[in-house]
């Protein structure tokens, strides 16, 4: 499910030459360059629909693979203790637990001769439970006599470097900051009259609390929610970008269904209501 989208807004000076005059003459000062066009920092105003409700969001899920025994582990816990994660996928690896296939691996394991991935994923899979979350065993890698020609195609490797403790990147506030969407709520229709920004809402009618995303893909702009429940009165602001993990804002107030606010520079801004 892609909710978010981030454009990479590339600014490329591309210095063409022949070599050579590039190394037969010196080169001379040509004009300073400058800006073209206009800067695209118009008010926007999103209007929300809290009367139709679609789906259920659960929330954000992912894999609890282990590929890298050394620094999976620490990323896994840093990520189970500070995301609030609805759902997971772990790996079953086949092609370590049943390499032959006239053997009974089960029969193996109950001798105590099971592999250690195979025994941590396994345990991966079992803390996932003690925490009430669901989660599905999916296999990557295959054994080769399961295969119709060609081998297992797993891939190995991981990410962060040995003895460091892991460090949250900006998409680890991204998927934070979604996942601060409240637990049942429901879809909620909302348009945006500017090109250059994604919106998606939820709502939690029967607590009365509601959830707005936008990534603002250009410059900074002021906005106008409207649309919002008369009875609220407040919504908390948290902004990412690469400079902020999910940094709180002030709050902003809201009068008669309608709020404004401004949206920072190619930024994900997350306005949360109710709470």
């Amino acid at each position: 499910m892609t909710i978010l989208r981030h454009s990479i807004l590339a600014a490329m000076c591309v210095l063409i030459c022949l070599c050579s005059k590039a190394f037969s003459q010196p080169a001379s000062p040509g004009p300073t360059p400058k800006p073209a066009g206009e800067i695209d920092n118009k008010p926007i105003t999103l209007t929300l629909d809290v009367t139709k409700p679609g789906r259920t969001f659960a929330g954000i899920g992912g894999n609890f693979r282990l590929q890298n025994p050394t620094s999976d582990p620490p990323v896994i816990e840093y990520n189970l203790e500070n995301l609030r994660v609805a759902w997971g996928r772990v790996a079953m690896p086949w092609n370590v637990w049943q390499p032959d296939e006239n053997t009974d691996p089960i029969e193996a394991a109950k001798a105590g001769q099971i592999n250690q991935n195979v025994r941590q994923s396994m345990e991966m899979a079992q803390k996932l439970a003690q925490r009430k979350i669901p989660f599905i065993i999916s296999i990557w890698a295959p054994p080769s006599w399961a295969l119709q020609g060609g081998s297992p195609g797993g891939r190995s490797g991981g990410g962060g470097g040995e003895n460091q403790p892991p460090q949250p990147t900006q998409r680890f506030w991204n998927l934070k900051q979604l996942g601060s969407t409240p637990a049942g709520s429901f879809y909620l229709p909302v348009t945006c009259d500017g090109s250059a920004v994604a919106c998606v809402a939820f709502g939690d009618i029967a607590n009365g609390v509601y959830a707005v995303h936008l990534v603002n893909n250009g410059a900074a702009r002021p906005a106008t929610l409207t649309g919002l429940p008369a009875n609220l009165r407040e919504l908390r602001v948290y902004v990412t970008d690469s400079q902020r993990g999910m940094k709180e804002g002030d709050r902003i107030p809201a009068t008669s269904g309608t709020t404004q606010f401004t949206l920072d520079t190619a930024s994900y801004t997350t306005l949360i209501g109710g709470q």
